[in-house]
């Protein structure tokens, strides 16, 4: 299973889930673990969920500063999906447009491989970031 982060919006995962597998497959943080959750405490739990998170926060890549995720997200050995930095102006349509022209490859892609962070492009190819963590 996918889960969405905070930067998304709930009706992006409702209406994506109408389609059927393998959308279906797609939650929303806020359906799973509720508002107002901060990233560092919800990671064990994304992870004792076996769920895939997918972002567009580019903190989750930092190694320095107080918003380096990337040591906690090391910690735990979570896989996360990094979309591309042009999803960080899309509108809910957009992002719908997205994720029903891409997500079904982007799904087989990441169910065919072990990478622990992968970048999806703006063409919805999931370019493997790391197999491990460094």
């Amino acid at each position: 299973m996918y889960l969405l982060d905070e930067q998304f919006s709930p009706d992006l995962v409702i209406r994506l889930q109408e389609f059927g597998e393998p959308f279906s497959l797609i939650y929303s943080i806020y359906d799973v673990f509720g508002p107002s959750t901060k990233d560092e405490p919800l990671i064990p739990l994304i992870v004792e969920k076996n769920l895939i998170l997918v972002t567009r926060d580019r903190k989750m890549r930092n190694k320095r500063g107080k918003n380096g995720h990337y040591f906690i997200l090391k910690e735990y050995d979570l896989r996360v999906l990094f979309l591309p930095n042009s999803c960080d102006d899309m509108k809910l349509f957009e992002q719908m447009a997205f994720f029903t022209r891409y997500w079904v490859e982007i799904h087989e892609q990441v169910m065919a491989s072990t990478a622990r962070l992968a970048n999806i492009t703006a063409t919805g190819r999931v370019i493997t970031f790391m197999e491990t963590y460094l």
